[in-house]
């Protein structure tokens, strides 16, 4: 969701703030966390989140709001597909986001604005990344759609509160062609504290514009449930709450 580069969503609207976990705040949790195998079960994960959206677009001369009816948005994740991405045998997962947007300000008082966003994951026999496509209306793309992942690092099967580190970058093309570049995602993670019993996994796109967080809740089974997506840059905010 990054714009110009390739992350989910954020090419359109960007910056966001983490779901809130209730309670008296978050437990740092004695468990060490798989999350080489969360990764795996998030990759195979066939379902659909209701999502709400907050957040703002600031235009300079003016800042144009973003709403949404609670739970109005539908996030469906497909299912695995054989599939070859830059001639690897592997998989590809098709992801769809659609919510009727409130947009107020600007000129604008409460209209109804419809969001629509899709894009391709493929990954190898091994779940390891290999990149993404972008599918969206055109009015909506970035310049960049074609996104080819490398540098790949493992991530840890015992991992606990604290710790950090880089999954893989992503380069954004403007098609398979390769003409020209957009630039470079670094994607890292970060573990943090959630209740006794869990952790929040964030998965982190960062390139020169902006930034995108989306954080997970997971359990000691490697059990994963999408929390939230922040995105920020380009003095735009968007939060994406799920269900």
């Amino acid at each position: 969701m990054l714009r110009r580069t390739a992350s989910a969503i954020a090419a359109i609207l960007v910056s966001t703030m983490l779901a809130a976990c209730g309670g008296g705040g978050p437990e740092v949790s004695k468990y060490a966390f798989d999350l080489q195998q969360a990764w795996v079960n998030q990759t195979t994960e066939i379902t659909t989140y209701n999502f709400s959206m907050s957040g703002k677009i600031d235009l300079g001369d003016c800042v144009i709001s973003v709403t949404s009816a609670t739970g109005s948005g539908v996030f469906t994740l497909g299912g695995l597909l054989p599939s070859t991405f830059e001639s690897i045998n592997g998989f590809q997962k098709l992801s769809v986001a659609d919510i009727p947007m409130i947009l107020s300000g600007c000129g604008s008082s409460g209209e109804v604005f419809p969001f629509n966003y899709r894009y391709t994951d493929y990954i190898d026999s091994n779940y390891g990344y290999l990149g993404r496509i972008i599918q969206s209306d055109p009015d909506w793309l970035p310049e960049c759609t074609y996104n080819v992942a490398s540098n790949q690092a493992p991530l840890p099967t015992a991992a606990k509160v604290g710790d950090s580190g880089q999954m893989f970058t992503m380069e954004a093309w403007d098609s398979a062609a390769k003409t020209f570049s957009c630039g470079v995602v670094t994607v890292s993670y970060q573990v943090a504290a959630d209740t006794k019993d869990t952790v929040l996994f964030k998965i982190i796109y960062s390139d020169a514009w902006s930034s995108e967080t989306m954080t997970f809740r997971i359990n000691v089974a490697s059990e994963s449930t999408l929390l939230s997506i922040k995105d920020s840059g380009d003095g735009m905010a968007l939060t994406m709450t799920f269900f």
